[in-house]
């Protein structure tokens, strides 16, 4: 609970929130989004793309 006060969330609207690991918000959606459009944007993170480097793929 507390985490949707922090977010701004209430318990009747709908909201889709990526947050990075700096635990800034990235993306902020109301309406349903596509797995494959979050996981892109996810893919375009420099967190994401340096732990793809530290594992050797790209």
């Amino acid at each position: 609970m507390k985490k949707l006060k922090l977010f701004g969330v209430d318990k009747e609207n709908f909201r889709v929130i990526l947050v990075g690991k700096d635990g800034g918000v990235k993306r902020q959606d109301t309406t349903p989004v596509q797995a494959t459009v979050i996981f892109e944007q996810i893919y375009t993170m420099p967190m994401h793309q340096q732990e793809m480097q530290i594992r050797g793929r790209k």
